[in-house]
């Protein structure tokens, strides 16, 4: 006699996955009075953008941890330009004023501040440069005291000193083999000649006449600090970047 034997398999219950983790921006836009509408908001990087309605709102959803530079603008406005960083399952709420424009521009242009092309080189930096990085969020966590403060934390190594001197130079002459001048460091103290790194703001071409102690923390939005050895070469001004880079983020 044959015995059928039936072995039966039982399936295991497909276990819940958890959701990943997401997040939120979500704001409004104001002149400082009232809502503005019409106002659009974009978020570098990526696809998105919002246009505010009658109560200046706006909202991105399903959005992933991170950094983000946020680009609002509208006619008769100076577009701003501003960070944030979002942990998973938050939201945040942003209050964004435009302040408007002393004429009115025919097309709305971009002069300075953060933009698609400057944030595309922006992001490649972070990832392949020897930099160090802040955004407004980092700079409220770290609290410093100002900006030489928080480019120390970059450049640990240099002195307060030599990170407020001037970086002052001649004007750039083409020295006719295709070189600029030599900048000519000025000196603060007998015997002693100050290295400050070079200046860029808003991803511009550094150039000569700046300090750091003359730009107010509450300004920017974020930072890069290169030392000597590290400059992106797009970076780099007439007198090179022997002294370091600091680049000046403004809203």
């Amino acid at each position: 006699m044959r015995i059928a034997l039936l072995v039966l398999i039982g399936v295991a219950p497909v276990a819940a996955q958890t959701p990943r983790p997401v997040s939120a921006i979500a704001g409004t836009v104001t002149d400082g009075t009232r809502p503005l509408a019409q106002a659009t908001v974009e978020i570098f990087g990526t696809k998105l953008a919002r246009v505010t309605g009658n109560n200046g709102g706006f909202r991105f959803d399903s959005l992933k941890p991170g950094p983000y530079w946020i680009h609002v603008r509208r006619i008769g406005f100076a577009p701003i330009t501003l960070t944030t960083t979002l942990l998973a399952d938050d939201t945040r709420d942003l209050q964004i004023e435009l302040e408007a424009a002393p004429y009115r521009l025919p097309d709305i242009q971009v002069q300075g501040g953060m933009t698609q092309w400057r944030f595309n080189e922006f992001r490649w930096r972070q990832a392949t440069a020897w930099g160090k990085f802040f955004t407004r969020d980092d700079i409220a966590q770290i609290r410093p005291y100002d900006v030489i403060a928080l480019v120390q934390r970059g450049l640990p190594n240099r002195s307060r000193l030599d990170l407020e001197a001037i970086n002052w130079a001649a004007p750039a002459f083409n020295t006719g083999g295709g070189s600029w001048a030599t900048p000519a460091w000025q000196f603060t103290a007998p015997g002693y000649a100050p290295c400050p790194p070079a200046i860029s703001f808003n991803g511009a071409a550094p150039w000569p006449g700046y300090s750091l102690r003359d730009v107010q923390l509450e300004g920017i939005e974020a930072v890069e600090v290169y030392n000597n050895r590290h400059v992106p070469i797009e970076l780099q001004g007439p007198g090179g970047g022997g002294c370091g880079l600091v680049v000046l983020w403004l809203r």
